[in-house]
């Protein structure tokens, strides 16, 4: 292979605001004008692993820590040009596991970071049939996913990292049919317990809620909430209160409902009626949601709703619930009348939510909501021409901060600009014109944050859509891996109980600082919660936010340094 500096060009970009600098890195991968289009992005430690195309070597999978020499070629997996199309990039015990293409089809593949050690762990559809694994989902000391062997259909399978101990966990659509590849088992784990949407096909129920503790006879149906073979379209599987949250439909008339379940068939029942409580008639939406789950900030949860089914009109509405009838409403009419504001792309950065919106005069531009009605504005008006919206795409947070592709009056391209907020007008401001390539809705593309960088792809020179890394210099977290985590400040003394938390932390300190703050950050440099610490405090109790189990790191900053402790989060 040739050595990376023939395979790499790098560039610098620098633009200063008020409160930051933001320093670009382009990295040519597919050298010239000839685009690498990386997809698949996925930050694993402190690496971002990812797939992109190359004229010598195809669509294959490659590596990077952010740098031209840390940016490389993991392993031509399908020789020459031909592509191995690898994907579901998941870290699992000390390992990424993925799915790629090659002689034996597509099947599931391990690396350990090295060309070397990027091998095939199991043939699990033997020869050259493919089981197309997907929906990788970790818990405790299993790696979950859905494949097919050929036999049995697209069903539920486990590993534990060797090729002997990856099995099928249960046939659960017994016989050779199995699981839709299409629908997202959307798994998740809550009390040591994993949930997720599955089928038993014919026999009794369509796509219905179940839950696995790993073992064959501990894989079994929750509730049939739409009884019969009709489905009840569960979707937006959410973690909130230590319960499970979900939307889904038990027909009529109920025609979509936020529920609610404690993991047992009596326990799993609607949070709101649909026709006593809010009159939600056509229930909760997907729309603007991302990640598959429903966006939690402030303890609270936030969704559109369309409360017009009978006349046919589109009203969607954002809408925010505390799980019960009378905490669930509608936080605005954004869009006055019939017609809704066209909600996308919910965002939570610290205590806040961004989203876009249309309020019929402006177009789809960038609003905020803490949650309450007289909190829930719009930020900016970007694109400043009545009837036009700035057109949002390759929305992240990252350093505190929104950044998101749009246009404004002057854009005269295809390619969108690069823009940042923090929520303010003032802080809304183009950072980088003409490159943000349209492809919104392709979540492929969503740009990732990984040790204290933002990867994403984009169209800034003549190099063609390659990927690209901003950092922000004056965000400065901490995502030094667990093994090394340290006090930097011994001298004042910090401690944070229970640990591991589950849903509550305090987290106290042997004298009272001023002008200090709390944050949790996760491993990827993601800062998942700030919160102010008032002069005088010597303890404050915080309520985490809505995150998986596994390891998080807690900073308390003050004028004399900072304190970093490991939270284990169970």
């Amino acid at each position: 292979m040739r050595t990376l500096f023939s395979l790499l060009f790098i560039s610098f970009y620098a633009c200063t605001t008020t409160n930051a600098q933001y320093v670009f890195t382009g990295l040519d991968i597919n050298p010239g004008s000839s685009a690498s289009s990386p997809i698949a992005m996925t930050a694993i430690d402190t690496l971002l692993y990812f797939r992109a195309q190359h004229s010598a070597y195809g669509d294959e999978p490659w590596i990077s820590d952010g740098t031209v020499n840390g940016t490389r070629l993991l392993k031509d997996i399908a020789p020459g040009t031909a592509s191995s199309a690898a994907k579901s990039f998941t870290g699992y015990n000390g390992k990424v596991y993925f799915s790629a293409i090659s002689t034996n089809g597509d099947e599931l593949w391990v690396t350990d970071g090295n060309t070397n050690g990027t091998v095939l762990l199991k043939d699990i559809n033997p020869g050259s049939g493919s089981s197309r694994p997907a929906y990788f989902f970790v818990s405790g000391r299993k790696l979950f996913f859905y494949a097919d062997d050929g036999v049995h259909g697209n069903e539920l399978w486990m590993s534990d990292g060797t090729a002997n101990g990856t099995v099928m966990l249960k046939d659960i659509w017994t016989g050779p049919d199995g699981q839709d590849p299409n629908i997202d088992p959307s798994f998740i784990e809550i009390n040591n317990k994993v949930y997720f949407i599955a089928t038993n096909g014919s026999q009794v129920q369509g796509y219905e809620l179940w839950t696995t503790d790993g073992t064959t006879n501990g894989t079994q149906l929750v509730a049939d909430i739409r009884p019969g073979l009709a489905t009840s379209g569960l979707r937006m599987l959410t973690k909130y209160n230590n319960k499970l949250y979900f939307f889904a439909n038990a027909g009529s008339p109920d025609y979509g409902s936020l529920w609610v379940s404690d993991g047992t068939s009596n326990g799993t029942h609607m949070a709101v009626d649909p026709v006593t409580g809010t009159q939600i008639y056509d229930g909760p939406s997907s729309a603007g949601l991302v990640n598959n789950k429903i966006p939690v900030c402030n303890n609270l949860m936030f969704f559109g709703v369309n409360r017009i089914s009978n006349q046919n009109i589109n009203n969607l509405e954002l809408w925010v619930s505390d799980g019960t009838p009378n905490g669930t409403k509608q936080l605005k009419d954004i869009y006055p009348g019939l017609y809704g504001c066209e909600l996308d792309y919910l965002h939570v950065v610290d205590s806040l939510v961004f989203f876009f919106a249309n309020d019929s005069l402006h177009g789809k531009e960038l609003w905020v909501t803490d949650g309450s009605t007289s909190g829930t504005r719009m930020v900016h008006d970007i694109r400043k021409q009545v009837g036009f919206g700035c057109s949002p795409m390759f929305v992240s947070p990252y350093a505190n901060k929104l950044f998101f592709g749009a246009y404004d009056t002057s854009s005269t391209t295809s390619y969108a600009d690069l823009w940042v907020s923090d929520g303010t007008s003032n802080g809304t401001k183009k950072i980088k014109p003409y490159g943000i390539k349209g492809m919104s809705g392709d979540s492929r593309f969503d740009p990732v944050v990984c040790h204290n960088n933002m990867f994403f792809t984009a169209w800034f020179d003549s190099t063609g859509i390659e990927l690209w890394v901003l950092r922000d210099t004056n965000y400065h977290a901490d995502t030094s891996p667990p093994a090394s985590i340290h006090n930097i400040t011994d001298k004042y003394e910090c401690s944070i109980a229970p640990n591991p938390a589950h849903d509550k932390l305090k987290v106290s300190w042997n004298i009272s600082y001023e002008d200090a703050q709390i944050s949790i950050i996760d491993l990827t440099g993601k800062t998942l919660l700030n919160k102010p610490v008032l002069a005088g405090q010597n303890s404050i109790e915080i309520v985490l936010p809505n995150i998986s189990s596994g390891i998080y790191i807690v900073n308390i900053q003050h004028k004399y340094g900072v304190v970093t402790k490991r939270l284990a989060k169970d």
